[in-house]
């Protein structure tokens, strides 16, 4: 299937990166572990943060500067950026200690967990977040089952929204295979477009992709055919060489200055409007694992796979 051909190319390229990533580690080393001086003296005087989401040093200092300068000063520690191009190199990067804090989406969280130990910090709980099938005004698709043999286009590889919760609804709440009965094509950006055009029957369209139809295309340009559930929270996760105190330290403050936060949250990223923050576990994301499961992949291979 183009899935399967789609998703050994990004695991190549995947590979590829993370080399890169463990060589600069063994030229340069990791800059953390400093004296704890932070957070009351609870962490580091420095933590290193990365955004699995965003690509390129100028990308993460344009987007979270923000988001940069709030941490810096409620967690009282020199807050440094590390840029990573996706969950594959933020594992790669916190298993050669050059991150000690990640924001990422719940299926990231546990794709990266499956390779590394990390810690759960703090939810960010983001309202309408789920995954859903649309399709065009006119087509003749009227109920779920019309999807067998169909083409749906799907973002990237790992997406939660995007990806792996759609195969999980497909497979889990409608009973359909999405590796045989279903084409499912990984577009990444082409999606929307490939979508109106009609290049696709259908779209496995996340929160955010729902409100980019709205706003290029108008709420009359796509019919609502399915709508999942709620998805688990994005997550702010630290390294397992981060103590447990900062932790508690950071869980504590973030949510002690929530409306900051939230702010510099909103200015990185408009998905993060109306969110909420609040403490979470690792038992809050089984739900994930069992999408992954039901989308056909081995959380044992799971690096492997995606």
């Amino acid at each position: 299937m183009n899935l399967h051909i789609q998703l050994k190319t990004k695991r190549l390229a995947a590979v590829t990166s993370a080399l890169a990533v463990l060589i600069a580690s063994c030229n340069g080393g990791g800059t953390g572990g400093g004296e704890m001086t932070g957070a009351g003296g609870a962490c580091p005087d420095t933590l290193r943060f990365a955004d699995t989401g965003t690509e390129g040093m100028e990308e993460l200092r344009r987007d979270f500067e923000e988001f940069q300068s709030v941490m810096a000063e409620i967690l009282e520690v020199e807050f440094e950026f590390f840029a990573v191009s996706d969950r594959t190199i933020g594992a790669a990067a916190v298993d050669a200690d050059q991150v000690d804090i990640l924001l990422a989406g719940p299926a990231e969280y546990v794709a990266i967990g499956s390779r590394v130990d990390i810690n759960p910090v703090v939810g960010i709980r983001r309202p309408g977040y789920n995954s859903n099938i649309v399709v065009l005004p006119d087509s003749d698709i009227e109920d779920p089952d019309d999807l067998h043999g169909k083409d749906i286009a799907l973002k990237d590889a790992g997406s939660t929204s995007g990806h792996i919760g759609p195969l999980a609804l497909i497979e889990g709440e409608l009973g359909i295979d999405p590796e045989t009965e279903v084409n499912a094509r990984l577009l990444g950006d082409a999606r929307i477009e490939a979508f109106i055009a009609g290049d696709v029957d259908a779209f496995a369209a996340g929160t955010s992709d729902i409100r980019r139809l709205d706003e290029r295309y108008g709420e009359d340009s796509y019919r609502m055919l399915v709508e999942g559930p709620d998805l688990p929270s994005d997550v702010i996760m630290t390294s397992d060489r981060i103590s447990e105190e900062c932790n508690e330290e950071i869980l504590e403050r973030v949510l002690d200055n929530e409306e900051e936060v939230l702010d510099a949250l909103f200015a990185s990223d408009v998905k993060y409007e109306d969110s909420s923050l609040h403490s979470v576990t690792d038992d809050e994301y089984d739900v994930m694992r069992d999408a992954f499961r039901a989308a056909g992949y081995s959380l044992e291979d799971l690096e492997d796979e995606l």
